[in-house]
């Protein structure tokens, strides 16, 4: 179709540029709030990006965003949650929720369908996967080779070694 034309021709962490005279669409409303709020305010627009183009714009870009239901938020957030993903499903409602709060605050809709009362995708727990002995020794024998920029290979020793997060690493003094 001529969205998925333009959906493949914008880079990956941006949402396509709207019609003109395009000012109620779901696509209009994404691109507001990622160019006003997310860009504006100097924060990384990547992870929301790839949520929009991923489950949101393929089923409602057309759509006009006062149309859009409650229930069809849930269909939504069901249907990642049906494809293995609950914690995605959590992180796509809380994003599509402040995403229709924006939309209020610039007078694009009215009232938001976005009105959950409990996560789609339950509570969600922690990862706790660890390396096995062979991983870790594999990782540690091929890191010059994984890492094509030798600092890259650096940083992941530093980390592996500190067991620290990378923003922390990053927020070190």
């Amino acid at each position: 179709s001529d969205f998925a034309t333009r959906l493949a021709a914008t880079p990956k962490d941006c949402v396509p540029t709207p019609d003109p005279s395009d000012t109620a669409s779901v696509l209009f409303v994404a691109y507001e709030y990622i160019e006003r709020w997310f860009k504006a305010q100097g924060k990384n627009s990547k992870e929301a990006c790839r949520m929009l183009r991923a489950d949101v714009l393929p089923k409602w870009y057309w759509r006009d965003a006062r149309t859009i239901t409650s229930r069809e938020v849930i269909e939504l957030l069901d249907s990642v949650v049906q494809r293995g993903s609950p914690g995605m499903a959590n992180s796509l409602a809380q994003m599509l929720g402040h995403m229709f709060r924006f939309a209020i605050h610039r007078a694009i809709v009215a009232n938001s369908p976005v009105q959950l009362l409990c996560k789609p995708g339950g509570k969600t727990r922690r990862r706790q996967r660890v390396f096995s002995e062979e991983e870790l020794r594999a990782f540690i024998t091929h890191l010059p080779t994984i890492c094509r920029k030798g600092k890259r290979a650096h940083v992941l020793m530093v980390l592996l070694l500190t067991m620290q997060r990378r923003s922390e690493l990053a927020l070190a003094e």
